[in-house]
């Protein structure tokens, strides 16, 4: 699979997976959506929200973990289960892309990266889901 296939894939889930678990954050960078899809820590910091005017008070984007969590499940993936042809038309991983034991990896994966991102198991859980959705849309956790 060629880079371009594999950036457009990867923007694809993360925007699906960002507008399903945080879609007011597409609506605060209505005006920088593909910016801030491929790098949301750069536009965050450009718009100063990383630097609160109370040292106790914290703005946690749900984007940069999102995209990070998935950055690295995508790795995770072995490419022999990858068929280009099949991600370049739907822009998703084929539903035979995770065996149950790699989708539970994946989502447990997922889960500790955002309780360790200072989330609420809620959201953790949330979060992890959506990733595992949005990896293999159609795939959810057993």
């Amino acid at each position: 699979m060629n880079t371009s296939t594999n950036n457009q894939l990867f923007t694809s889930i993360v925007a699906r997976t960002i507008a399903q678990v945080a879609p007011h954050e597409m609506r605060l960078f209505q005006g920088q959506q593909d910016a801030y899809l491929q790098n949301p820590e750069q536009i965050i910091r450009k718009r100063g929200y990383d630097n609160p005017t109370s040292p106790t008070e914290k703005i946690l984007f749900l984007a940069p973990i999102i995209h990070s969590i998935l950055n690295e499940a995508l790795k995770m993936l072995e490419p022999k289960w990858v068929d280009g042809e099949e991600i370049q038309e739907q822009l998703t991983l084929p539903r035979h892309a995770l065996s149950s034991g790699k989708a539970k990896e994946i989502y447990d994966f997922a889960y500790q990266e955002a309780c360790q991102s200072q989330l609420s198991m809620i959201k953790s859980h949330l979060v992890a889901d959506a990733v595992l959705e949005n990896l293999v849309p159609g795939l959810t956790r057993t």
